[in-house]
């Protein structure tokens, strides 16, 4: 028997698709995500799903997954700490751009967030002309005390981008050289290997995106490597790219930013697939999750590719699915601002400890606390935590309906009322939480010889984390 297996990485959760190549059967399953670690929640998937339909680890024949963990580091700005080198005279030209502008008529409008911070955008003397001569040898000396600098301001990552280095890179490749020498922990992305096209802007963003990105994505893709490897699955695994199709780990590594819209640009693919199946040549896919929601049109049952996009404000010019991503998700933390209006991401909360509704220790309002409050979601099947303890309350208390309960706010009062009560029915210590139970404004009664709180016909079940 042989197992295709699917997996899709976001901030929040972890979704598994299982094909069995035999008999045709999908599967479908679904895990929170580990944020610290994305790859422990795609082994422990890969664990329970093979335990599920019975396989063994090497029946496992194919392996991708699409993750959103270069994106969610760019929205969120968890990228690491970045240098720049550039030919001297244009360490400002990330901050400068083009004359592009998505609002040129918008007084307020925010410029992106600067990947490299200010004092570690750096030049060295050297000099390409447009021909690929050499118009100014590169000072090695200097570059080596630039690097040095870089190191000293605890940078992880260095971007090396200079001018015409698309038609004559030696430049770039000496100072690739020289990192290493002087630095040999900096990861290192130099733009003519990742983006050897002119256009100085847009060449030097990709680069400095794909180094801001590097370490992230390096120490994430090892792990998920390793880890699986230790699973006993004997194929290499992939990784789905911003175009739709695969690439192998190393590629990931050294090209991370090609993974940008990795996890939406899967479903962008199921989608025109799903589309032609049903003659559906016009679609627009919608795929939320918990830290961003993604967009896309199909057209003629294809997607839409390009060459360059913006992401997150800035070019990147690889090849990807036109995707517009919005930080706006299920945990995206709401707020109101200096001025009173309320505000809603980029920020989220994750799958750790994820919105407060979870009662994980989460204490930031977010969307999908918003849709327990107006009865958009079912808050008694939403925790799989507060899931176990109501089945357990349950059984025990003699409710036999889900409507005979409900939840309400409780008192730290009359939490210690029902503590050992709550420990002896979930089977764990409740020192981090607090508990009361009341019905009807009414505080209910323990009923020694049934076991039971008991008030009329309703049981309600007051849950609080402290």
């Amino acid at each position: 028997m042989s197992y295709m297996i699917g997996v899709d990485v976001g901030g929040t959760f972890t979704d598994f698709s299982v094909f069995n190549q035999e008999t045709g059967e999908l599967f479908n399953y679904k895990d929170s995500s580990t944020p610290a670690d994305p790859s422990r929640a795609i082994v422990k998937g890969v664990q329970d799903v093979l335990e599920i339909k019975k396989a063994a680890p090497e029946e496992v024949s194919y392996l991708a997954h699409g993750t959103t963990v270069g994106t969610n580091a760019l929205i969120e700005k968890k990228g690491c700490r970045l240098g720049l080198i550039t030919t001297k005279g244009f360490k400002d030209l990330m901050e400068i751009g083009t004359q592009r502008r998505p609002s040129l008529y918008n007084l307020q409008a925010q410029k992106p967030y600067p990947l490299v911070p200010s004092g570690l955008n750096c030049t060295v003397t050297e000099r390409i002309r447009y021909d690929g001569s050499v118009e100014t040898p590169l000072d090695e000396n200097e570059t080596r005390e630039v690097v040095r600098y870089l190191k000293a301001q605890g940078v992880t990552a260095i971007a090396v981008c200079t001018l015409f280095s698309f038609i004559n890179p030696v430049h770039e490749e000496r100072i690739e050289e020289i990192i290493p020498e002087e630095f040999p922990e900096a990861y290192v992305t130099i733009s003519s290997k990742l983006a050897p096209e002119f256009r100085e802007f847009s060449r030097m963003s990709t680069t400095v995106m794909n180094s801001y990105l590097g370490p992230v994505m390096e120490k994430y893709v090892n792990n998920f490597r390793d880890s699986i490897a230790k699973l006993g699955i004997q194929v290499e695994p992939y990784v789905t790219q911003s175009n739709g199709s695969i690439i192998s780990i190393k590629e990931t590594i050294d090209c991370p930013i090609k993974t940008a819209l990795s996890g939406p640009s899967a479903g962008v693919i199921a989608a025109a697939y799903i589309g032609k199946q049903c003659e559906a040549d016009k679609i627009i896919t919608f795929d939320m999750g918990g830290t961003s929601a993604d967009i896309s049109l199909i057209e003629n049952y294809t997607p839409q590719v390009s060459n360059e996009r913006y992401v997150e404000g800035y070019p990147a010019r690889i090849p990807m699915i036109n995707i517009i991503t919005i930080g706006a998700g299920g945990g995206s933390i709401a707020k109101i601002d200096e001025g009173g209006a309320l505000k809603v991401g980029p920020k989220s909360a994750g799958a750790t400890p994820g919105p407060a509704c979870y009662m994980r220790g989460g204490e930031n309002p977010c969307v999908t606390d918003a849709n327990i409050v107006l009865g958009k979601l079912n808050q008694k099947k939403l925790s799989a935590d507060l899931g176990a303890v109501v089945d357990n309350f349950l059984t025990k208390s003699g409710v036999q309906d889900m409507d005979q309960m409900a939840f309400i706010p409780a008192s730290k009062d009359d939490a210690t009322m029902v503590k050992a009560f709550v420990e002896e029915l979930t089977g764990t210590d409740a020192v981090n939480y607090s508990y009361s139970y009341s019905t009807c404004g009414k505080n209910m009664e323990f009923n020694d010889q049934t076991g039971k709180f008991e008030t009329g016909n309703f049981i309600v079940l007051v849950y609080e984390v402290k």
